[in-house]
C-alpha cells in the first residue's frame, strides 16, 4: 500500500515534472518568439525613423530648391525691371536727341538760306551747298552725339560768317574800284 502510494505520488510528480518541462519549453518558445518580435519591432522602428529622416531631408531639400527658385525669380524680376527702366531712359534720351537733331536741321536750313541770301558767287555757293549737304548727312549719322553736332554747327556758322564778311569786303573793294574807274 505504501509502495502503491509512493508509485502513485511518483507518477503524479513525474506528471507534474512533465508538465513543468512542457511549460518551460513553451515559455522558452514564447520567449524566443517574443525576442524575434521585439527584434522585428526594433528593426521596423529604425526603418520608420530612417524613412522619416529621409522624408525630412527631402522636404528640407525641396524647401531649399523652392527658396532658390524664388531667389532666381526675384533676380529675373529685378533684371526685367532694370531693363524696363533702362529702356525708358533710352527712349527719353532718343527723344531728346531727335529733338536736338530737328533743331539742328532747322538751324542748318536757316544757314543755307543765309548763304543764299548773301549772293555769293556761283562756285562759292555750290561749295557751301555741298558743305551744307555733307554737314546735314553727318548730322543725320551722328544722332547720338548732340554736343559734337552743335560744335560742328557752330564751326560751320563761323566759317560761313567769315566767308560772307570776305565776300562783302570783296564786293566793297570792287565797288570802290568801279567808282575809281568811273572818276
Amino acid at each position: 500500500e505504501k509502495i502503491e502510494r509512493l508509485e502513485k505520488n511518483l507518477g503524479e510528480k513525474e506528471k507534474e515534472w512533465g508538465e513543468m518541462e512542457r511549460e518551460e519549453m513553451e515559455n522558452g518558445r514564447l520567449k524566443e518568439e517574443l525576442r524575434v518580435a521585439l527584434t522585428l519591432i526594433k528593426d521596423l522602428k529604425e526603418n520608420k525613423e530612417k524613412k522619416e529622416e529621409e522624408r525630412k531631408k527631402e522636404r528640407e531639400a525641396q524647401r531649399e530648391r523652392e527658396r532658390e527658385r524664388a531667389k532666381e525669380r526675384e533676380r529675373e524680376e529685378d533684371v526685367q525691371k532694370q531693363l524696363r527702366e533702362e529702356n525708358i531712359l533710352l527712349d527719353e534720351k532718343t527723344k531728346r536727341l531727335k529733338e536736338e537733331l530737328e533743331k539742328t536741321k532747322i538751324t542748318l536750313k536757316d544757314n543755307a538760306k543765309k548763304l543764299e541770301d548773301s549772293k555769293m558767287d556761283i562756285n562759292s555757293l555750290k561749295k557751301s551747298e555741298q558743305a551744307a549737304k555733307e554737314r546735314a548727312k553727318l548730322t543725320e549719322k551722328s544722332q547720338t552725339s548732340t554736343e559734337t553736332l552743335l560744335k560742328t554747327h557752330q564751326q560751320q556758322y563761323e566759317k560761313l560768317k567769315r566767308e560772307k564778311e570776305e565776300l562783302e569786303r570783296e564786293k566793297k573793294e570792287r565797288e570802290r574800284e568801279e567808282e575809281k574807274e568811273k572818276k
